[in-house]
């Protein structure tokens, strides 16, 4: 049950950190279009800037802070798991009473 949290927490990081990429990116893609058509005009292109300026890092979080959001996540997941494990019985209990 832990490893599946922790591939389903793996694969959603994976998608935001492709979703960023793919958004850097297009705004490569763009800017270099738009400096094309510039220079097609006989216009002065934009200078150029740094993406690093532009898309920055957010600032590495704590291992203390990871570990805890992992467990309040962890713990949320335990609490929901035993409300659903009381409900699924009293449902098929329900079910067999319609049946």
């Amino acid at each position: 049950m832990f490893t599946e949290r922790r591939d389903r927490s793996i694969s959603s990081m994976c998608s935001l950190f492709i979703s960023i990429l793919s958004s850097v990116s297009l705004f490569m893609r763009g800017k270099q279009w738009y400096q094309r058509r510039v220079r097609g005009e006989g216009l002065k292109p934009l200078p150029e800037e740094d993406v690093n300026e532009l898309f920055k890092d957010p600032a590495p979080v704590g291992r203390l802070e990871s570990l805890l959001s992992a467990n309040r996540i962890t713990s949320h997941c335990d609490m929901i798991e035993e409300h659903v494990k009381s409900g699924i019985g009293k449902l098929y209990l329900a079910d067999s009473f319609m049946s």
